[in-house]
């Protein structure tokens, strides 16, 4: 794996900055296109041009510069692991509380049900790129 610079002066453009925020935090290039009324080619060459300017190839590469930088967190191994393990501990708290998770295991749940679960998680998804768009 390559070492991922995170230092914040690699010359990223405002709107690439802000790309990378939101793919970071798990949107799929349509979710951004769609919100920020722009094709999603212009996303992916976005993309392309961060990938280039930071030496790297993955979403999890750029996830992990987003954070290390966003944090000021440096490249080291010890950081790292005190990184990841508070993501899992975050995340795991987060899916235990997910309504969408119980529905899904539950076999009793009827379609109606979980499609409206869905509905209420894409329109949350919405309001959370709303609110990035605003801050």
């Amino acid at each position: 794996m390559k070492r991922v610079s995170t230092t914040t002066d690699l010359h990223l453009s405002q709107r690439e900055k802000f790309i990378a925020r939101l793919i970071a935090w798990g949107f799929i290039q349509k979710e951004i296109a769609d919100n920020l009324h722009i094709s999603v080619q212009t996303v992916s060459v976005h993309l392309r041009n961060i990938y280039r300017k930071l030496h790297i190839r993955k979403e999890t590469d750029l996830t992990r510069w987003y954070i290390f930088t966003e944090y000021g967190i440096a490249d080291s191994p010890f950081k790292k692991i005190v990184v990841v393990l508070f993501l899992v501990l975050t995340c795991t708290a987060i899916l235990t509380e997910n309504s969408l998770v119980r529905t899904f295991s539950s076999r009793k749940a009827s379609a109606a049900r979980v499609s409206r679960v869905i509905r209420v998680r894409r329109h949350e998804r919405v309001l959370r790129i709303n609110l990035a768009l605003t801050a």
